[in-house]
């Protein structure tokens, strides 16, 4: 799905049943910064990838296509590495992943040069919303239950444009919930963003906290911790195995003998010179001591004889032994584990991670899912690095200080990102505002930034995204050239390359030039169900 040089590996890796000799190409965004936290180094790793089902350019590529996939599919992950766990030999990390798309609707907006926000077309192609339903299908199955669909289109307009798409799209979800399980329902959260960043001294980050909170609450985070891990415990076993068998001592042994001859020489002579000091003092002390030592040997037997006269003196001497052998047992056994219990465990420490895994995926969208999404996805992105940091023991809390340097470190990075998406969909760099705003940039130059960022838009998205979309679509084998065919710059639209019966009837066309063994052939690939299609595909590109 995120492989984009799908199309064009495709005859090398059938014709040699191997993608060994195939580099897996993504388009998105990556970035990776070494920072520390209370001493601690961790590496924070931002990645997204964009699909290349339905790709294209802005008002080129709006909603859904036939075959369920929205345009401007972006996975995001946020990986956060603390480096290796010292007990186990085996890495601690944490990560979170998040997606945003296009509002999963039939809908369209047409590209003028005369008007830089056209009106929003519904069309009404799928009255049961049987797309729609296929599009949460395929989150369901690549990330699993619950899916979030948060919404942050706006609720009230002047000129109907989103609150169409609002409307239509809250219908849409009633409706499919209606016919599912309660435990297979889309949770949907309509926010409108514009609404709350224009109240006076607004935040955004602490408004949209609770939501955050409750997403997180829902889906959770993944985090590797090798102790608790299945798949780990192997590699540790082994590992204390090496340490504790022949191979550590054969290890230690080694060591040693690679001292050199000389240390080796000083040493024995030293010891020998100490031994030798050490047996002339234990003579002259036991010389010195001998009559001491026989008085106290003749007292201690006078003692002796007039105890055995006493009644019961020799039982209380026997219960007197065996207690004192049983506490002994019981302190070695404390201070003694055994050695099998010592060589399948890793060693004990105060915080050990546990294994979590996330289920579910928020989804967030807005009508270009490009400035509004982005800040978004950082508020979730900070809430989570809170519990991943206290999920790593870094922290003792899960919250992180919106204020923070930390906390810039990982807006930087969001920031980056949404400007590199903005670019390859959008034709500029996303609106800013928020963030400059957060760095205390004056309003003044964040406003003219703004203008400056809508104008190149606009401009893209008028004379050039044409040339852009047609690049596109041929280096993804939407458009396969044919002889005697029209070019597809010549085409006014694209619209056939994504439908499944127009595509079948241009390859029908095509099979008129065909020679009549080949027609045939041809002819009956025309009408293999797309759907097997997809997934031999699919199948060559995981192979």
């Amino acid at each position: 799905m995120f492989v984009w040089n799908a199309y064009l590996t495709r005859p090398l890796r059938a014709t040699i049943n191997s993608t060994r000799w195939t580099l897996p190409l993504i388009h998105g965004y990556w970035e990776q910064r070494q920072v520390s936290v209370f001493g601690r180094q961790l590496t924070m790793t931002l990645l997204a990838r964009r699909s290349r089902h339905f790709a294209g350019t802005r008002f080129r590529k709006r909603g859904l296509s036939a075959q369920g996939f929205v345009a401007n599919e972006v996975e995001t992950e946020q990986i956060i590495d603390a480096g290796i766990d010292w007990a186990t030999g085996q890495p601690l990390w944490a990560a979170m992943v998040q997606v945003r798309g296009s509002v999963p609707l039939f809908w369209s907006q047409q590209a003028t040069p005369l008007s830089p926000k056209p009106d929003v077309l519904l069309q009404q192609f799928d009255p049961i919303y049987e797309k729609t339903a296929s599009h949460f299908a395929d989150l369901k199955r690549r990330y699993g239950n619950p899916i979030i669909a948060l919404n942050l289109l706006k609720s009230k307009e002047r000129r109907l444009r989103e609150v169409l798409l609002r409307r239509e799209y809250a219908a849409a979800v009633a409706l499919l919930n209606a016919a599912a399980p309660t435990d297979q329902q889309i949770i949907y959260i309509p926010w409108d963003f514009q609404k709350h960043a224009k109240q006076p001294g607004a935040n955004i980050l602490l408004e949209i906290n609770s939501i955050m909170e409750l997403c997180l609450n829902t889906s959770g985070i993944y985090v590797h911790g090798p102790a608790s891990c299945t798949s780990c415990q192997p590699a540790i076993q082994q590992r204390l195995r090496t340490k504790l068998g022949p191979a550590g001592a054969q290890g230690t042994q080694q060591q040693q003998q690679g001292a050199s001859e000389q240390q080796q020489q000083h040493w024995q002579d030293t010891a020998k010179q100490q031994q030798e000091t050490s047996t002339q003092q234990q003579q002259e002390q036991r010389q010195q001591e001998e009559p001491q030592q026989a008085s106290d040997e003749q007292q201690q037997q006078q003692e002796q004889i007039e105890l055995q006269q006493i009644p019961g003196h020799q039982a209380q001497q026997q219960q007197l032994k065996g207690f004192k052998q049983q506490q002994h047992k019981q302190l070695q056994t404390q201070l003694s584990p055994p050695l099998a219990a010592t060589s399948a465990a890793p060693k004990q420490r105060h915080f050990a991670p546990q294994t979590q895994l996330q289920r579910g995926v928020l989804r967030t969208n807005c009508i270009d899912c490009l400035d509004r999404t982005n800040v978004v996805q950082f508020a979730y992105g900070l809430a989570a690095f809170g519990r991943q940091l206290s999920a790593l023991g870094v922290l003792d809390h899960s919250g992180v200080d919106s204020d923070s340097s930390i906390a810039f470190q990982l807006m930087e990075m969001y920031e980056g990102m949404g400007h590199t998406l903005a670019l390859q969909y959008g034709g500029s760099e996303a609106h800013a505002a928020f963030f400059q705003k957060k760095r205390g940039e004056w309003d003044a130059t964040t406003q003219s930034r703004d203008l400056m960022t809508s104008i190149r838009r606009f401009y893209s998205n008028a004379y050039t995204d044409a040339e852009k979309q047609d690049a596109i679509n041929l280096f993804l084998g939407n458009y396969v050239p044919v002889a005697n065919a029209p070019p597809l710059w010549e085409l006014d639209s694209d619209y056939y390359l994504h439908t499944e019966s127009a595509i079948r009837y241009s390859q029908l066309v095509a099979v008129d030039r065909l020679p009549p063994a080949a027609a045939a052939a041809a002819a009956a690939a025309a009408f293999k169900p797309a759907a097997a299609a997809e997934s031999n595909a699919t199948q060559v590109v995981t192979a």
